[in-house]
């Protein structure tokens, strides 16, 4: 999660004609209505102002003949570009903001209201670009997804911007209020040890879970990842898990296989969903996949992988492998099939074992087992969860290359 001074509602600052950025005061703390939400006369005037003691002074607001005064935000400036979706919650009339922007920057109107969107959207491009490159995120992969009343005014733009595909989700306008009853609760725990054992493993494993258990997440939805760091020789637990009113069941009806194929088929590049295969399934997840073939030096050398991606019972993808294997078993059965399906794609090289992403999914939980220095670690966490599972229950397990 990160936090920036974006928002629909962030005010235009100018100063001696010029356009010195969007925010972080927004209309609402200044006490003021959006221009493009407000009723005022095309004769209004563009004045700048303190809206708080502390703030610069270069504020943008319309201001009416009779005193009455709105804000020129990003979103009066998204609907003067004509970049709000029809329909939007933010949909409004920019064209008094549009005129007022034009005026002060000496352009048209919709030059005025395009520079003002791309310098607001800037710094939110600026922190998508390092989470992808914080989690090694490939673009292709990536829908970014507008929540709250001012999306319409803030996510066409930025993913126009960056070149990625955008969408406003469902009921966008209520979204920034659940957000905190809905976050998730995330606690990491590290350790200094030297050739840690298997219960060193686990000890930190636990520590993890205690500590997100303590402040709220519900202990059935807490999925942990460890990492082992030769270098460092830390170890480090990161335990992930939801409030209690996230986890209540508010899902809607499972999809059909054929809509899982299609949305599985856009995720994975191909045209056609009948190219897409389903490789596993749990009450809970499908994972689906297709064979791909590419050619090197000019055609001589061909190389076949099965890119796969886990989609959960609403079609969301929930996981992306560049190539991978996945099959169900029950959860008695599970550890000697994992044990096989490491070792079938485990490699050797200079640096010793390396070993596959693996992945095991429980319910609608997903223990990424990645990041550890062996296949007996691996194994050690994978049965520590399959443990405290019925020996009936069917389990996914997912085994291939990030």
């Amino acid at each position: 999660m990160r936090t920036i001074g974006l928002a629909g509602g962030s005010m235009v600052r100018l100063k001696d004609g010029k356009l010195r950025g969007v925010g972080p005061r927004s209309a609402h703390l200044a006490g003021l209505g959006y221009s493009c939400f407000t009723p005022l006369s095309a004769e209004s005037t563009c004045e700048t102002i303190r809206p708080l003691p502390h703030d610069p002074d270069d504020y943008a607001v319309a201001v009416a003949a009779n005193g009455a005064r709105a804000a020129l935000t990003m979103t009066c400036a998204a609907n003067a570009a004509g970049l709000v979706p029809a329909g939007d919650y933010a949909q409004g009339d920019g064209t008094l903001a549009g005129a007022l922007l034009a005026a002060a920057l000496q352009c048209t109107p919709r030059e005025a209201a395009e520079a003002v969107q791309r310098a607001g959207c800037a710094a939110a491009v600026a922190t998508i670009e390092q989470l992808l490159a914080d989690y090694s995120l490939p673009r292709e992969h990536v829908t970014l997804i507008g929540g709250g009343g001012g999306a319409g005014a803030v996510a066409p733009c930025t993913g126009q911007m960056m070149a990625l595909p955008w969408r406003i989700a469902e009921n966008a306008p209520v979204i920034s209020a659940i957000g905190v009853a809905l976050a998730l609760v995330r606690d990491t725990v590290e350790r200094t040890i030297p050739n840690p054992t298997k219960d060193d493993l686990l000890r930190v494993r636990r520590e993890a879970i205690d500590a997100v258990v303590r402040v709220g997440a519900n202990p059935e939805t807490v999925e942990v990842q460890v990492e082992v760091d030769p270098q460092t020789q830390i170890v480090r637990a990161t335990a992930t898990g939801a409030t209690e009113l996230r986890a209540r069941d508010h899902a809607g009806p499972a999809l059909d296989d054929a809509t899982l194929r299609e949305r599985a088929a856009r995720s994975l590049g191909v045209e056609r969903a009948e190219e897409v295969r389903e490789l596993a399934r749990t009450p809970h997840m499908a994972a689906l996949g297709c064979a791909l073939q590419t050619k090197k030096l000019f055609g001589l050398l061909k190389t076949r992988t099965t890119p796969l991606r886990l989609l959960d019972r609403e079609g969301v993808v929930r996981l992306q492998l560049a190539h991978g294997e996945a099959e169900t078993r029950p959860a008695a059965q599970a550890a000697p099939r994992l044990r096989e399906m490491i070792a079938a794609q485990a490699h050797y090289d200079d640096g010793g074992e390396r070993l596959p992403a693996v992945f095991l999914l429980a319910g609608p939980r997903i223990f990424n087992l990645s990041g550890l220095l062996s296949s007996k670690h691996i194994l050690a966490l994978a049965d520590a969860e399959l443990q405290n599972l019925p020996p009936e229950e069917l389990v996914m397990l997912v085994v291939g290359k990030l």
